[in-house]
């Protein structure tokens, strides 16, 4: 009988002076291991050199260190344990060996590991110029190069973890870079004259790659200034910089000039009219029809009225004019130097776009919509400004009467305010500012004024936080059936301060929008009472003297910071809410509420999902409602012959009874189904309290038998609703194409919103046309068989469309941006550009179709930008034209394919799945940290390219019979089922794995691993 075993481990081993190394772990092929031998075999493993040896005990080996040595014994298993925990330092550069030696059963290995110790240098620049001569207004790159080996080599064995940061300061001119060939590093400031360039410390060849692709121009003599910062890991921040001075020779050359191209770059001469490349002082005009990539600078940039352009590249101007319904699409980066008017034009600002701007003013008839977050020295608007990106102002927000603002994620104004006492957001009558995450006015350490008497509104279902001084000037607070407003305090940027609470001014107003939504449903706000309505937390109520309107059953409100509440001194005009301070059951407050108390209800103290006690108003009786209208005074819109889910239907009651719910729901004529399930006259719904019951009720759809034009839903009472007895008519009509003919604000299911005075229903083909001016805002709920959108909309709160075939279609230039608010349900397919035209879908909030989501899928160019959430059957892009996805929030496909004109980009955290996956041209982009999972994978053409921290895992290998996969910085692929190679090419720069079986096994090491080290090697196996 024979056996062998053998130890595991690299050949060299690269350490830094005076830094231990925390593990070996990520040192390939994974540090030093034991093969070969039983669980319990007992074993011992020494490691002797001049260098400091530790390891832990913790998985049960003996383990002995000293005198430049580590001995460790146990069983396999538990000498595994401790070798995974190895660490080694080194006093002083050198380079020297590692003693190893492995015994077990009577047999001996030994072998000799290489080690280079490396000084603990900072980062530098390498024999950096000391001046710059240019050519007046024409761009030129700026000879700087970068090192930084300690960083460099940590990341390469999968430790450290450095940020590296390059920052240029030049005092005149402006820095450009074509983001389209750096995709893996960080960017920001293009076009201006300051540019910041990020990256991981393993992808320092992509930041120096980025650092050589700058240009920089300029028309006078100055100075710039670099700096190179190391920060962010087991390696001491440190910082170097340098400055040379910029001399410029001959004058900048006037005069205009135009695109002549479709798409091209504006370095290319022939894409310019008189065949030459605009400089620096040029005024240029851009056409219809202009896709333009590269880089360059001017005074002027106008595009021409009515002209669809796109500006994929990367632009610096002094001033920007956008002509009369004028549509501009910006997927590089534009900066502005002295400013944007958009009068009566669109710009759409990609996810993977940048857009830069001294100030930005957008007229009644203007729009601007930024899916990434957008960077302005402040806002001015009568117009629409879509940001589903969120976006930093570093001066004021000021909303005319009609302007509008709708945002996600964080929205700050005055975020450079040096002083207190600013206002920072100004709302006019007839303003809305509307918006689900954090809304800022100030900075951390001088919060400033929200004043009115404008609007701001919370949608839901995602929480609006409002972070301020204060707030005052009569602005109306508003909340939506299934919105949450929480009124916080500005966080101190250092814990030495107290956060600074908001005070709300006895002249704001605080409106519960009429309805109900079960937005909150499963949310930590859910009331087991069924309560659908509006949520307003007080994180600060001895500080809030506002007036509640519109406050009835269904709405509540929450004092977190207060425990053991108690409703005092009620009247017709207010209560009195008495509690404990959290975290000081000393101290007692009175909060007083000032709100009109509808008859037959009271205020009283209720319990939500969480456990937290909120108040709520109760009626004596139970009541169902119809979008908070009353049952007597509701009615359905239906189609003969077609299901209709019945939206908004809710239940409030008084109590709970210990024996649950039970409600008979019946139609005269037609026929009632839950869930999908089967039809009849009647339904007998059961649930143990009226949240559950509320799902139920939700989960009902209706269907007109054939012949009449109504119906009655009749809905009575059994256990625990005793005494019940509600009706709802349906008006009843054929299918048909209904126009919407309703202004901004306009609500989907009202009759007033369409010609023809009725909404649709579904069966019946909503058509959203064609309009003059700005984004419309649609406000839910709705529902339709299918709609069309050629004009550009702004839709909010729940969407239902569960028509089969294709339930929504984009196309005609239309622009369809579904909000945070929005909960949106398709039955079937979606268009994103169609044969009448591109189209543009943008998602902050959630949308889920049965079908397959087409972009650009004819001859017609399209988008798909989200930020929110999508979940669909298939994806489908870039078959027959240009097809752009961008991603930053999260998206489940159960299948995709990514054709020639696909381009997919997804960045920050963004997490996309695509299930059966097919790379047949075009690229895949992840950066930042997102992830891509993938279930059966092939790539027959095109790239597939991680970058920064971004993830690849895959569940059942993938096939890459043509195109590239290029895994760079520090991103990582894991593929189950491994990597089959076939007449393809596959690029890594960083952390790539596979698990058995499989046909390649990448291995973590960073570039300058490679050029440094050879291949990790078994050490000698022998036999006993």
């Amino acid at each position: 009988m024979s056996a062998s075993f053998e130890l595991v481990g690299p050949d060299a081993i690269g350490l830094i002076e005076g830094l231990t190394t925390s593990s070996l772990a990520g040192v390939p092929p994974g540090g030093f291991a034991l093969a070969g031998l039983a669980a319990g075999a007992v074993a011992s493993v020494t490691l002797s050199g001049a260098y400091g040896f530790s390891a832990s005990a913790a998985g049960g080996a003996t383990v002995s260190s000293g005198g430049g040595a580590i001995t460790i014994g146990g069983s396999a298993t538990q000498v595994n344990a401790a070798l995974a925990s190895l660490a080694i330092s080194a006093t002083a550069a050198s380079t020297g060996t590692i003693a190893i030696t492995a015994a077990s059963g009577g047999t001996t290995l030994s072998s000799t590991v290489a080690v280079r110790v490396f000084p603990d240098s900072p980062p530098a620049f390498v024999a950096p110029p000391a001046a710059l001569t240019l050519a007046a207004g024409v761009g030129q790159t700026l000879g700087l190069a970068i090192a930084d080996d300690p960083a460099a080599l940590l990341a390469g064995f999968g430790l450290g973890g450095e940020t590296l940061t390059v920052s240029l300061i030049a005092d005149t001119g402006a820095f450009l870079l074509d983001t389209a060939s750096v995709a893996a590093i960080g960017v920001a400031g293009n076009g201006t004259g300051t540019l910041v360039l990020s990256a991981a410390a393993s992808d320092l060849a992509g930041l120096t790659s980025a650092l050589d692709a700058v240009r920089f121009a300029a028309t006078a003599a100055g100075t710039l200034e670099y700096v190179l910062r190391q920060s962010g890991g087991v390696l001491p921040d440190a910082v170097t910089n340098g400055g040379l001075s910029i001399a410029v020779t001959g004058a900048v050359a006037g005069g205009s000039a135009s695109w002549a191209g479709g798409a091209g770059n504006w370095q290319s001469a022939a894409d310019w009219s008189g065949g030459v490349v605009p400089g620096v002082g040029t005024d240029v005009t851009i056409g219809t029809g202009a896709v333009i990539g590269g880089e360059g600078l001017g005074p002027a940039l106008d595009v021409a009225p009515g002209a669809s352009v796109g500006l994929d590249g990367a632009f610096g101007v002094a001033t920007a004019t956008f002509g009369s319904a004028a549509a501009v699409a910006i997927d590089g980066a534009l900066s502005i130097a002295g400013g944007l008017v958009l009068d009566a034009a669109t710009l759409v600002v990609g996810a993977s776009g940048t857009l830069d701007a001294a100030g930005i003013t957008i007229g009644a008839d203007g729009a601007l919509v930024a899916f990434g977050a957008l960077a302005a020295g402040g806002l001015s608007a009568s117009g629409t400004a879509l940001l589903p990106g969120g976006g930093t102002l570093a001066g004021a927000l000021d909303l005319a009467s009609g302007g509008v603002v709708d945002f996600a994620g964080t929205l700050q104004a005055d975020a450079a305010s040096l002083a207190t006492g600013f206002d920072a957001i100004s709302l006019a009558a007839g303003s809305t500012l509307e918006g689900a995450g954090l809304l800022v006015a100030g900075n951390f350490s001088e919060p400033e004024t929200i004043v009115g008497p404008g609007t701001i509104l919370a949608p839901g279902p995602t929480p609006l936080a409002i972070a301020a001084g204060s707030i005052g000037g009569g602005v109306d607070l508003a909340i939506a059936p299934g919105g949450v407003l929480e009124l916080g305090t500005v966080s101190p940027l250092y814990g030495v301060f107290n956060a600074t609470p908001v005070t709300v001014g006895a002249d704001a107003t605080i409106s519960f929008a009429p309805g109900a939504s079960t937005a909150q449903d499963a949310t930590a706000y859910a009331s087991t009472l069924g309560e659908q309505g509006g949520v307003l937390v007080l994180d600060s109520p001895a500080d809030f003297a506002a007036t509640l309107a519109g406050f009835v059953p269904g709405d509540r409100i929450v004092l977190p910071s207060l425990t053991s509440l108690s409703v005092l001194n009620v009247s017709t005009t207010g209560f009195e809410v008495a509690g404990l301070v959290a975290g000081n059951t000393a101290q007692s407050e009175i909060v007083t509420i000032h709100a009109a108390i509808p008859a037959g209800v009271a205020p009283v103290v209720e319990t939500d999902r969480a456990g937290d006690p909120v108040i709520g108003l109760r009626a004596a009786t139970a009541a169902l409602t119809l979008n908070d209208v009353p049952a007597a005074g509701a009615s359905i819109e239906a189609v003969s012959g077609v299901a209709t889910p019945l939206i908004g239907l809710g239940l409030l009651v008084p109590g709970n009874g210990s024996a649950g719910l039970q409600l008979t729901v019946s139609a005269v004529h037609g026929q009632i189904a839950s869930g999908g399930g089967t039809a009849s006259g009647s339904l007998v719904l059961s649930a143990a309290n009226a949240l559950a019951m509320n799902a139920e009720l939700a989960a009902l759809a209706y269907t007109a038998s054939g012949g009449g034009t109504g119906d009655v839903l009749n809905f009575t009472g059994g256990t625990g609703l005793a005494g019940l007895s509600a009706a709802i008519g349906v008006a009843i009509a054929n299918a048909g194409t209904l126009d919407f003919s309703g202004a901004g604000g306009s609500l989907f299911n009202a009759g007033s919103s369409w010609r023809g005075g009725v909404p649709p229903a579904n069966g019946d083909v909503a058509v959203f046309a064609s309009h003059a001016g700005a984004p419309l805002l649609v406000v839910g709920p709705g529902v339709a068989g299918s709609a069309s959108v050629g004009g550009a909309y702004d839709f909010t709160g729940t969407i239902d469309l569960p028509g089969t075939g294709t339930a929504l279609d984009i196309g005609a230039g239309g622009l369809a941006l579904f909000d945070a608010g929005a909960v949106v349900s398709l039955g079937g397919d979606v268009a994103v550009g169609d044969a009448a035209g591109a189209g543009t879908l943008g998602i902050a909030g959630s949308l889920e179709a049965a079908g397959t989501i087409v972009v650009a899928g004819g001859a017609a160019s399209g988008w798909l930008d989200v930020t929110g959430s999508i979940a669909a059957a298939a994806l489908v892009l870039g078959g027959g034209a240009a097809g752009t996805f961008d991603l930053t929030g999260t998206a489940a496909f159960g299948a995709a394919t990514i054709d020639g004109f696909g381009a997919v980009t997804a960045l920050g955290t963004a997490a996309l799945d695509f299930g059966t996956f097919t790379l047949a041209g075009g690229t895949v982009g992840l950066g930042g940290e997102g992830s891509l999972a993938l279930g059966p994978a092939t790539i027959t053409a095109g790239t597939l390219r991680l970058a920064d921290s971004s993830r690849l895992s895959g569940t059942a290998g993938l096939d890459l019979t043509g195109g590239t996969l290029a895994i760079g910085g520090l991103a990582s692929a894991s593929l189950g089922g491994g990597l089959v190679l076939g007449a393809a090419r596959c690029s890594r720069w960083a952390a790539c794995s596979t698990r058995a079986p499989c046909s390649i096994r990448l291995r973590p090491r960073s570039r300058a691993a490679q050029s440094r080290w050879p291949a990790p090697r078994r050490l000698p196996r022998a036999r006993r």
